[in-house]
């Protein structure tokens, strides 16, 4: 009689078990991959044998940015850190995708609902923001205050723009141009080529 073994995924620590699956791991098909992750068969290695480096074709991280390119995301806002740098290499490296680097989580937060509300790119693919996962700093966020700041934040983005709208002869804030560029400062005017109203 033979000894069942398990095999444990490196990527995502999901574990085969032949006893349970009922077919030796050395008789799959070279093709299986991890059901949690997606990681190729390679990256499986017998309980209890730690990951070699440079032997593992796919990760999590990969596997993230493909689901991202299939949704069409062109922007990633954030901020690389320790528990994202897996993350942040795989988007470097996708050629549908690029990072936008941001001074702070919340930065991310913003730029990314921000260009999904004014349509920049005028596509309607999603961006997507980036943070930690560092748990002091998500035991400080709060998601009530937050949604009233970034309410608040969008909303007197909103007014600004429907006042400047007015102040350049335009109706609608969506007719606006580069042509329609002023301020009320008079310090920016005086410096620069801007127009003051």
């Amino acid at each position: 009689m033979k000894l069942m073994s398990k095999f444990r995924c490196t990527v995502c620590n999901w574990v085969y078990d032949e006893d349970k699956e009922d077919i030796d791991f050395d008789e799959l098909q070279e093709s299986f991959t991890c059901p949690v992750c997606g990681a190729p068969k390679s990256a499986f290695k017998p309980e209890g044998v730690m990951k070699e480096s440079g032997d593992i074709e796919t990760n999590v991280a990969d596997k993230i940015v493909e689901q991202l390119e299939s949704f069409g995301v062109k922007y990633v806002y954030g901020i690389p850190g320790d528990s994202n740098l897996p993350l942040v290499d795989s988007i470097r490296k996708s050629e549908k995708i690029d990072f936008i680097l941001t001074r702070h989580e919340e930065t991310a937060a913003f730029m990314a609902t921000a260009c999904q509300q004014y349509r920049l790119c005028e596509t309607g693919d999603c961006p997507v923001g980036v943070t930690t996962q560092d748990q002091e700093l998500r035991d400080r966020l709060r998601v009530d205050i937050s949604a009233k700041k970034l309410e608040n934040y969008l909303r007197a983005t909103a007014e600004e723009l429907e006042k400047f709208a007015r102040l350049t002869g335009n109706d609608d804030v969506h007719d606006m141009s580069i042509d329609d560029l002023c301020t009320t400062n008079s310090e920016i005017s005086d410096h620069t080529e801007i127009e003051h109203v």
